[in-house]
């Protein structure tokens, strides 16, 4: 009798092999590849939202989806009801703006969890280098607007005579960067040009590495402003910072061995492509450059014409009370420019809005600053003056028929202000600073 032997039993297949059979998990490669698919796809998202935004139908779509999306998941998820979009106010840190990246952080996160889970394996090569595009396109782009936007310059105004006449004091902290931004051009540009060459590298893939690795320190730069001079784009300059170290990552280990001396073992070429793929990049980048072409052209001419915004250019300036007539306010200064024109008195100042007529010589302003409105009614009408400038002389006086009012300002001399005369000078044996 042949006794049966004792052999393993063997599965036939994979589903036959029982969980004590299956390899154990490693947690912490599990961890990390979901930590950088939920930030992978976070950045994504975060990029292609606002070109989406601007592609017909579909991007009235999606900001209506968002638009609906965001207070309510605001409401419930996060207990804050007034995340709703506000109008356009220049600000980039609105309840609305974090309330969103709070949504696509939840989104990124349950959509890495289900990618992890059906494919846990390291990304593709041609998946990685398409996130990769995304990202230096994205940052790309960003850095192109602004960075064009200041070496016009245009994004810092130069110090006007409201500004020149303002208070210290008085300035916010935004302000007074603006102010030190915009007194200098020369610095305004070199920050610009900062900004440009990085954008430019990043368009090609071969240099796009160097341009990260040039960005990383001028948004690092960027961060610091918006968040000690209270810029109200702290969420979106952290963005971009991220994004550069995103792309920088990668090159870390390869530039540290190069430092060091240490063995390193080269990431894998760029995988080949279809056709198609390098047809897109190559779009990309046309589309990019000829946006920022455009936009230099643009950035050109609004710098030309603003010179002569508001009316006639000729009474841009500040003006010195020298006396006056009839019942008015206490005047003693008076600043105009294109951006804003301000009357001073003794004790404050009011920006106002006016229009000048080169042709009639006539001035449109608001009657409340000749008479202030009196009880709950708002009075928005304006009140017309002549005005005629001889020389440093300017005057304003009521329309004909009109004797009520009548008053004589003198120009001031820009350059007697120390900011304006300021020059740069390479021997200084006593520094001025006053």
């Amino acid at each position: 009798m042949t006794l049966p032997m004792n052999r393993p039993h063997v599965p036939q297949s994979d589903t036959e092999a029982t969980a004590s059979q299956l390899p154990a998990p490693n947690w912490g490669d599990l961890s990390a590849t979901l930590g950088m698919r939920t930030a992978g796809v976070y950045l994504a998202l975060w990029v292609a939202t606002p070109f989406v935004q601007v592609v017909p139908l579909l991007g009235g779509m999606y900001r209506a989806s968002l638009q609906w999306l965001v207070p309510r998941f605001a409401a419930v998820v996060l207990g804050n009801p007034n995340a709703y979009q506000p109008a356009a106010t220049g600000s980039g840190d609105t309840t609305y703006n974090f309330a969103l990246a709070a949504l696509l952080a939840t989104l990124s996160l349950v959509g890495a969890i289900v990618w992890t889970r059906r494919a846990p394996m390291p990304l593709s090569p041609r998946i990685t280098c398409w996130w990769h595009d995304v990202l230096r396109f994205g940052l790309a782009s960003t850095l192109l607007s602004y960075g064009i936007a200041k070496v016009v310059p245009s994004q810092f105004a130069a110090l006007d005579p409201s500004r020149l006449l303002q208070p210290l004091g008085d300035f916010t902290p935004m302000g007074l960067l603006w102010a030190f931004m915009g007194q200098s051009s020369m610095y305004q540009m070199f920050g610009g040009w900062c900004e440009v060459i990085p954008g430019v590298l990043l368009l090609f893939r071969r240099t796009g590495i160097v341009g990260a690795f040039l960005a990383v320190p001028v948004l690092v730069n960027v961060v610091a402003l918006n968040l000690f001079y209270d810029v109200p784009v702290k969420l979106h300059s952290l963005h971009y910072l991220a994004m550069a170290c995103a792309l920088v990552l990668p090159a870390t280990g390869a530039l540290w061995a190069a430092m060091t001396g240490a063995s390193f073992t080269a990431r894998q070429p760029h995988p080949v492509e279809p056709r198609a793929a390098t047809v897109i990049r190559a779009v990309a980048t046309t589309l990019l450059l000829l946006r920022g072409v455009g936009q230099l052209v643009m950035e050109v001419g609004s710098s030309d014409s603003m010179s002569n915004a508001g009316g006639d250019s000729t009474i841009h300036g500040i003006w010195a009370r020298v006396d006056q007539t009839g019942e008015t306010p206490a005047w003693r200064t008076l600043a105009v420019s294109w951006r804003s024109s301000v009357w001073f008195d003794k004790d404050s100042s009011v920006f106002i809005s006016i229009r000048a007529d080169p042709k009639t010589h006539r001035l449109e302003l608001p009657a409340s600053v000749i008479k202030p409105p009196t009880g709950p009614r708002i009075n928005t009408s304006t009140i017309t003056l002549n005005y005629t400038r001889l020389g440093d002389t300017l005057t304003l006086s009521s329309l004909p028929g009109d004797d009520s009012m009548r008053m004589t300002f003198h120009l001031r001399d820009p350059n007697a202000m120390r900011l304006l005369r300021g020059r740069f000078r390479w021997l200084q044996d006593y520094p001025d600073n006053r």
